[in-house]
């Protein structure tokens, strides 16, 4: 059996952690798997797992992340969710880091810091947080995204990720609206929901 196959028998660690990485940065580089490296790691040396993916000199890389993402029980035995998260969506697969941050920690309150790291980041957690279900985490989010950012692009992303049913889910945000700035910016937005468009234009006058 190979390293890549999980065969530790012939490494010392954390001495041979050189070693490690580089026979799983030629891995990758052919598009070769480092599940059963990274299963066994888990297993039997979780703190070099730990260095092989956050670490200083981690693997970066869609593939690699998504190879961490598939040992995230051990990994999170090790390490705070937020750091882990923190620093997966910095070396790749940002999208699939997010979403798995949120299926698995759907209240974290270090998922916005994680979502900033990407474009439009807010907006995305927005639409995950609605999908799954979590509607009050998401109209704090998206109130406080937009008073930071008032053309933040919401309508699309929510719009992309759940259609015409995230209608209510606008008219549920206009109350928490906090300042006419975000409001005037939301309307301008909800041309596909001329319904709360047209609420919002009733409600705007009345606004800070």
């Amino acid at each position: 059996m190979s390293l890549l196959e999980g065969d530790l028998s012939h490494v010392s660690l954390p001495g041979d952690l050189e070693l490690l990485r580089d026979t799983a940065s030629a891995a990758l580089s052919r598009g070769a798997s480092l599940d059963a490296l990274y299963e066994a790691l888990a297993t039997q040396h979780p703190f070099a797992l730990m260095d092989m993916v956050m670490g200083p000199k981690a693997l970066a890389g869609d593939e690699a992340v998504r190879a961490a993402l598939r040992v995230l029980d051990a990994l999170e035995s090790a390490t705070r969710p937020g750091p882990l998260y923190r620093r997966l969506v910095e070396l790749g697969a940002p999208d699939e880091v997010l979403a798995m941050a949120v299926t698995r920690h759907p209240a974290g309150h270090w998922l916005e810091s994680v979502a900033q790291r990407l474009k439009d980041g807010p907006c995305r957690l927005v639409a995950l947080l609605v999908v799954a279900d979590h509607e009050t985490a998401a109209l704090d989010l998206a109130a406080h995204t937009l008073d930071q950012q008032a053309d933040a692009p919401l309508v699309p992303w929510l719009a992309a990720a759940s259609g015409l049913a995230c209608e209510p889910f606008f008219e549920k945000l206009i109350p928490r609206l906090r300042s006419k700035k975000a409001a005037r910016a939301l309307q301008a937005q909800l041309h596909p929901f001329p319904g709360v468009q047209a609420l919002l234009t009733l409600v705007l006058p009345g606004m800070i």
